[in-house]
């Protein structure tokens, strides 16, 4: 029963709301104010004339709303977007009509979104089975999940009267990272600046960090020779332990920092991160409750800039620190 009674409220609103928009032009207004006047004189001469005349302007809206309505028919709209969406950055959005008639064509199809904010683009005319495309510019507002409304297709074809439209496209949930920029750098040590960090512990490093006494599979190489000749065994050289550069963005709130604030550090943050991967950092992040720990390259930045985009300041524990380690350069925000 219940079955039954989703059907009919589909078909209901379906019948309530056709498939199609209709909007009179200037053009179309000033037509229908005509075939007023033609029809109010043919009524009060009697004129045949007249009649043929207001006859012909009647067939003529007819003509144009069959004409518009083949003109949208058997249309299929694709939007393709960029991989990356950034907040607050143009992005062109490649719009693609394949129309499915066998022999008519398609002409003057414009082709417009009110989410995210954008331009429209105007299809001139697409083939009989065959593709067009055009290239919108949106603009996302905010990070975070959008939804994008469906495109709205209109055409004046073929008399410019009327305008008729359709929704195309569906909605289309999309991920929005934040607004990069070039952001400097802070200034760091000499440590952070020149790259690699000697750490106080043996490694492969080539810095010489202590003399030990020689022990069998050692690299004879590193025989400290000096020292070997004062005590009478051999000794070598032991390195010190280099770390590749690394840096830690912490990113926190404020009882005082409004929403404008918080967006802006975000921003830097993610700003920062690109910067820092670029350069060859590790790169680790923290940010409200999202914690990204230590990683280099192209897919760690996504993995960064993506928990940027999800983050939820207010819920920042500053005592909270997963992410960085004590070798990492550090940038509270």
């Amino acid at each position: 029963m219940s079955d039954r009674l989703s059907r009919i409220s589909a078909r209901v609103i379906k019948w309530l709301k056709p498939p199609r928009t209709l909007a009179i032009n200037s053009l179309g207004w000033y037509f229908i104010a005509f075939i007023f006047a033609v029809g109010l004189a043919a009524v009060n001469t009697g004129n045949n004339l007249l009649y043929l005349i207001l006859g012909g302007m009647l067939s003529f809206i007819v003509a144009s709303g069959i004409l518009s309505n083949i003109n949208l028919k058997n249309l299929i709209i694709r939007r393709h977007l960029p991989e990356y969406l950034f907040a607050r950055t143009p992005t062109l959005v490649r719009v693609e009509i394949e129309n499915g008639k066998r022999y008519v064509p398609s002409f003057i199809l414009l082709v417009r979104t009110s989410f995210p904010v954008g331009s429209s683009v105007l299809i001139a005319t697409v083939g009989p089975e065959r593709n067009a495309e055009g290239f919108m510019e949106v603009i996302f507002p905010k990070r975070g999940f959008h939804e994008i409304e469906p495109f709205k297709v209109s055409t004046r074809f073929p008399f410019g009267l009327f305008t008729k439209g359709m929704e195309a496209a569906a909605v289309e949930k999309v991920l929005v990272f934040p607004h990069l920029s070039s952001a400097e750098a802070p200034d760091f040590d000499s440590r952070g600046r020149e790259g690699e960090t000697a750490l106080i512990q043996s490694g492969q490093g080539a810095d010489p960090f202590s003399i030990k006494d020689f022990q069998p599979g050692d690299n004879p190489r590193h025989i400290h020779w000096k020292s070997t000749a004062k005590r009478g065994k051999f000794m070598r050289r032991e390195f010190s332990k280099e770390q590749e550069p690394a840096v830690t963005i912490r990113v926190g709130s404020n009882s005082d920092d409004t929403e404008n604030v918080l967006e802006e550090k975000i921003e830097r943050a993610a700003s920062m991160a690109a910067h820092f991967t670029m350069e060859g950092y590790a790169v680790a992040v923290e940010c409200g409750s999202a914690t990204v720990p230590f990683g280099r390259g192209r897919d760690h930045l996504l993995v960064v800039l993506r928990e940027l985009a999800l983050c939820d300041l207010p819920g920042t524990d500053r005592g909270k620190r997963t992410a960085g380690s004590e070798q990492s350069t550090v940038i509270e925000l």
